[in-house]
């Protein structure tokens, strides 16, 4: 994982997305990581960051986001669920909650954010577990801050979703052996 800070790339999105890394982004995420964030960088090192942020934007461009919607009815539950990701209420009851039918709900969710009800929720999960870790709270409280039964549910959904435990994430992450990454998080939309 990489962290910018958005104030010194202005170009970047800034709600927080997890995208697949592969080649040109990966190699440019790892040179990234390579540098000293608190150094003067170079020409080419600041080339480097630029390209990096371009490659980010593409690909953001090409994976979905986090979407809220557009429907009010849909908005109502991915607003509320933006306000408190540990709400574990399903979409049955979401739908209650919202005034809607379960199938509409299901069929907002789909065409509004390109993601079936489950999918949406377990990447805000996601991005609100990487803000968490790149603040350095311990995994046992992201996973019960999520709504998570157990630290190990959490980091089974994690791994599944990105690859690798929580903790690896955390050892990645540049500035780690203090404690602080040395980079920033964008924030996702809080409604």
């Amino acid at each position: 994982m990489a962290y910018l800070d958005p104030a010194a790339f202005p170009d970047l999105p800034r709600e927080t997305a997890v995208l697949p890394l592969g080649g040109l982004l990966r190699e440019l995420v790892l040179r990234a990581i390579a540098l000293d964030p608190m150094a003067r960088w170079s020409p080419a090192e600041m080339r480097a960051m630029q390209v990096l942020a371009d490659e980010i934007c593409r690909a953001r461009d090409r994976a979905p986001g986090l979407a809220l919607g557009r429907d009010a009815r849909l908005r109502r539950v991915t607003e509320a669920l933006v306000a408190d990701p540990s709400d574990r209420r399903s979409l049955p009851d979401w739908a209650a909650t919202a005034s809607v039918a379960e199938r509409t709900l299901a069929r907002l969710f789909l065409r509004e954010t390109g993601l079936s009800f489950a999918r949406w929720r377990t990447r805000l999960q996601i991005a609100r577990a990487v803000e968490a870790l790149a603040a350095g709270r311990p995994v046992t409280q992201i996973a019960y801050d999520l709504g998570y039964a157990s630290p190990s549910a959490f980091t089974a959904m994690f791994t599944r979703e990105t690859g690798h435990p929580p903790h690896l994430s955390r050892a990645t992450l540049p500035g780690a052996e203090d404690g602080r990454p040395s980079f920033s998080l964008p924030e996702i939309p809080r409604g």
